[in-house]
């Protein structure tokens, strides 16, 4: 069967200088060709989706001096790399040290790198003595050295830039309207990193009506974009300061190299975006619950509706344990869930406690990985969705028999109670003092 030609479609985007022996090569024939290669990486760079490929975390500095005001403003980039919305890879080369009142920096020529320009927009500015904020990685570009000129239309100068290096560029966005969120002082950390997920703008109008306006944009980056935000950005952290608190709360923002999704009208169900986001909501929970884990803060006391309005489909959860010998600063498991529906059984003098149930170290992996499909889980009352709490039998049964060996830290893993239920007795899997029963 003979095939036929209906069109050819060229891509101006994509055009290369044609070289042949004989031909006149100017500067500009040069350019070209670069734009060409540069705009074939940027659709690479599509193809692999944005957001952070390694390193790029955003770190406290700790001053000696005691100098409260520099500690509070002062922050330490790991090297890394990303690739923005616009398909740009963004490479710090080394760990960099700045303070957040200089990293407003200032738009110009060169802020938009070697590549084609996805757009500026002038940073708000932020005061040093507190703040929310939005810390932001964008490409840039330096000359360096120089080179002579000679011929074609360049007389009047002697020389001109030898090399154009690709930079990365950092600058603060001051965030607005989170005064519920930051006078919840107690849960500030928590409600703020869940308005940046844009959770409840996400899933509900999709859930409800399938077939109906879908809202394609929703969480803090997209909110901004266009506004203080364009594509060229890559969001690194939010940050919060003031004279009685401070922290740093990468995956708020942080994602993960997210792949772009085949399809529009589906992408609240399939898209990668969607599993990024469960996945950045299980990772702020555990920097916060170490944060919260100092001994200070004497976490054994601690409960979750104190410091969670939200918690995520599932959690790992450090807890005391009975055994002796064992020193853990961990989380009491009966008090930090306490309020909240989770299972529990009548102890000898009349009250409750909550009665962890038993799952295989084997199950554990694809556990996490399943629930981080789940909505995360509101902390409101007792009248909620029951919240699973397991026990690893592996972990538990080597602190059990363990004198002065073996695992330092009992843990439990908690999921939202629409998960399957995995902690059903089973024969020949099940182990006498560590099984669950009907």
């Amino acid at each position: 069967m003979s095939s036929i030609d209906l069109a050819t479609v060229p891509n101006t985007d994509l055009r290369s200088t044609f070289f042949f022996n004989g031909r006149l090569l100017s500067g500009e024939d040069l350019t070209q060709e670069k734009h060409f290669n540069e705009e074939a990486r940027r659709l690479l760079g599509h193809a692999a989706g944005c957001g952070i490929v390694s390193g790029l975390e955003v770190l406290p500095v700790t001053f000696k001096s005691g100098d409260a005001a520099r500690r509070a403003t002062t922050v330490t980039v790991t090297a890394g790399l990303a690739i923005n919305g616009c398909g740009q890879p963004l490479c710090l080369k080394d760990r960099t040290e700045f303070s957040l009142s200089t990293a407003e920096g200032s738009d110009s020529g060169q802020g938009s790198g070697a590549f084609h320009p996805c757009g500026s927009i002038k940073p708000a500015a932020i005061t040093a003595r507190h703040g929310l904020c939005l810390l932001v990685m964008s490409p840039a570009s330096v000359k360096e050295e120089l080179a002579p000129v000679s011929g074609l239309g360049n007389q009047a100068y002697s020389c001109n830039a030898r090399y154009l290096t690709e930079a990365v560029r950092f600058r603060t966005i001051g965030l607005t309207g989170f005064d519920a969120e930051l006078a919840d002082t107690g849960r500030m950390r928590n409600r703020v990193a869940y308005r940046c997920f844009g959770y409840h703008d996400s899933t509900t109008t999709l859930l409800q009506d399938p077939f109906g306006p879908q809202a394609d944009r929703y969480g803090l980056a997209d909110r901004l974009i266009g506004r203080q935000l364009t594509p060229s950005d890559v969001p690194l952290a939010v940050i919060y300061w003031s004279e009685q608190s401070r922290f740093i709360d990468m995956w708020a923002v942080r994602r993960r190299l997210t792949g772009p999704s085949s399809t529009a009208r589906w992408s609240g169900l399939l898209a990668d975006r969607r599993r990024a986001e469960g996945e950045a909501m299980f990772l702020q929970f555990q920097d916060q619950i170490e944060s919260l884990r100092a001994p200070e803060n004497r976490p054994a006391t601690l409960k979750a509706p104190d410091h969670f309005r939200f918690l995520p489909p599932v959690g790992i959860l450090p807890c005391t344990s009975k055994a002796s010998g064992q020193k853990t600063s961990g989380f009491d498991l009966d008090y930090f869930f306490s309020g909240l529906k989770v299972r529990r059984e009548k102890t000898a003098a009349g009250g409750e406690r909550l009665q962890p149930l038993f799952v295989e170290a084997s199950q554990v992996e694809a556990l996490v990985r399943d629930a981080l499909l789940y909505p995360p889980i509101e902390v409101k009352t007792a009248e909620d969705d029951l919240i699973w709490v397991y026990l690893v039998r592996e972990n538990a049964q080597a602190i059990d028999r363990s004198v002065g060996a073996g695992p330092e830290t009992p843990y439990a893993v908690f999921v939202n109670g629409h998960t399957p239920f995995l902690a059903r007795g089973r024969y020949d899997l099940s182990h006498w003092d560590y099984a669950n029963y009907a």
